[in-house]
């Protein structure tokens, strides 16, 4: 799922817990790694390079799954721990694709990086509009999430300090079914 995140930063929540996550942009990402791989490593002029970034990748990945499996919410998933991580990604990147003699290859991968940014950009502005106040995250924790118990909880929190009772009821209760204790 941390891969998927990566390359397909779709369907991102506030509190992101991995029941409500789909599998098929983690198998689509790690797809896409390998026949990138494939297809570009007869560029690859510095294996350590490649090891590098492989071994930063994982050092920095690791941190995640190990916290997310030790906290008291199993279905924890840190997805904002993904940016170091993903440096380990530039930096195979950057090795695989290592055109210094042909320029035509150059640009096609320049104006494609180019065009991926202000796609992740506009994601990016789009996704940051649920942290504008307390109950626009709550309530987007509790739609994008809707397994979660903590984001049932605080909408309800956040449902009562609007003076709006039945709704605060109403995900309290949701909370209390998704984890009694």
């Amino acid at each position: 799922q941390y891969w998927g995140k990566i390359f397909f930063p779709l369907n991102l929540s506030v509190t992101p817990v991995i029941s409500d996550t789909c599998n098929i942009y983690g198998f689509a990402a790690l797809l896409l790694m390998a026949a990138l791989f494939i297809s570009f490593q007869q560029n690859i002029q510095n294996i350590r390079m490649v090891l590098l970034g492989s071994f930063w990748l994982v050092l920095f990945l690791f941190p995640p799954m190990i916290i997310r499996n030790l906290s008291l919410s199993h279905d924890l998933q840190l997805e904002h721990r993904l940016y170091v991580p993903m440096i380990g990604l530039v930096i195979i990147f950057c090795e695989l694709f290592n055109f210094t003699k042909n320029k035509r290859k150059i640009l096609i991968v320049t104006f494609s990086a180019v065009g991926i940014v202000p796609i992740f950009f506009i994601l990016t502005f789009l996704h940051s509009k649920n942290f504008k106040d307390n109950f626009i995250f709550w309530n987007n924790a509790v739609k994008t999430a809707p397994s979660s118990s903590l984001a049932h909880t605080y909408a309800g929190v956040s449902f009562f300090m609007r003076k709006q009772y039945d709704d605060a009821l109403r995900e309290l209760y949701k909370a209390f079914s998704i984890q009694p204790a």
